[in-house]
């Protein structure tokens, strides 16, 4: 199941924390998706993580972004989609 930018649904409080510490919101979003326990709660998380990072890319589109934290951003994609497909086995 992948994500669409047009998907991307945030609260005007995640919107404004997102603005305001730029790349950590969503790395933090990242870390407790990976370290989520309760497999109830998981779900929620990775969706969670994956819309903060569509709305991070969407903030450094441009030539001034940052290569490192665009390749971060693809590579946290990358390990959500993967940790959702082992949760599906």
């Amino acid at each position: 199941m992948g994500l669409s930018a047009t998907a991307v649904q945030l609260s005007p409080l995640d919107r404004k924390s997102l603005t305001l510490s730029g790349g950590d919101t969503w790395r933090a979003a990242y870390k407790a998706a990976l370290f989520e326990a309760d497999l109830n709660k998981i779900e929620g998380c990775i969706r969670h993580a994956e819309q903060l990072i569509l709305m991070r890319e969407r903030q450094l589109f441009g030539p001034e972004s940052d290569p490192a934290e665009r390749r971060s951003l693809s590579g946290a994609l990358t390990a959500l989609s993967a940790l959702r497909m082992c949760l599906e086995l």
